[in-house]
């Protein structure tokens, strides 16, 4: 049985563990020809955060012995290291196509604007049951979640009234400053989320596929994340 830890980069920063892997082996000898290591998507984006252009993978490995004689060792460690040039590991990339994802990840506890942390609890637990609500096929009770921690977040960030969509018309575009612009976006997620709470009207034909879920609940985290960041740029009074 094979186990082991992949890490990247020098000095090695640890990943997380491998898939194990139940190897035929005669005299410690592998007579499979490979090895595969399973890199989850968290692993993969930890990867590409990396500063190098290349990337250096290490694993270190353990390999315990099923069945070992009575004079053999049970178990020995190995380290391997193995270089990918950034143009190979760019075509690896491609070919996962839709496979490749992006991890947003929000702070706890979380801490507002202003430093106080009272209130914004809620925001996270809501995101912690949006999430376990995707998890198991519950997507409009997902999107419910997400439009009650958008809710906290207007209420504890005191952020005010929506402002008009005329503001990005083509005349005055140039104008709007950029918070004035997030704040548009979390006007419009928060009546994106909204559809998941009106039992009438429109509202009731709307069906919360995954993928609609899975971006309401990545917009929710950003906005979170953008506006309990105690350097963004305040809104103009």
């Amino acid at each position: 049985m094979l186990t082991g830890t992949l890490s990247a980069g020098y000095p090695g920063r640890v990943l997380g563990p491998i898939a194990p892997a139940t190897l035929a082996i005669r005299d410690w000898d592998v007579t499979s020809d490979s090895l595969v290591a399973m890199v989850t998507d968290d692993q993969l984006a930890a990867i590409n955060a990396l500063p190098a252009s290349d990337v250096e993978l290490q694993l270190d490995l353990t390999l315990v012995r099923l069945r070992a004689p009575a004079d053999a060792h049970p178990s020995m460690t190995a380290q391997a290291r193995h270089r990918v040039d950034a143009a190979t590991w760019s075509a690896r990339l491609d070919q996962l196509g839709a496979a490749v994802a992006l991890t947003v990840r929000v702070p706890t506890p979380l801490v507002g604007h202003d430093g106080e942390s009272s209130g914004l609890t809620r925001i996270g637990e809501h995101l912690r049951e949006a999430r376990r609500h995707l998890e198991n096929h519950r997507h409009r009770e997902s999107a419910a979640s997400c439009r009650l921690a958008l809710e906290l977040l207007l209420e504890c960030e005191e952020i005010p009234e929506k402002p008009t969509t005329a503001e990005l018309a083509s005349g005055a575009r140039r104008s709007v400053p950029e918070p004035r612009r997030w704040l548009l976006l979390l006007r419009a997620t928060v009546e994106l989320a909204h559809l998941s709470h009106h039992a009438a009207g429109t509202a009731s034909d709307v069906r919360w596929r995954r993928t609609a879920t899975e971006s309401l609940l990545a917009t929710t985290a950003a906005l979170v994340n953008y506006y309990i960041d105690p350097h963004r740029t305040p809104l103009p009074a």
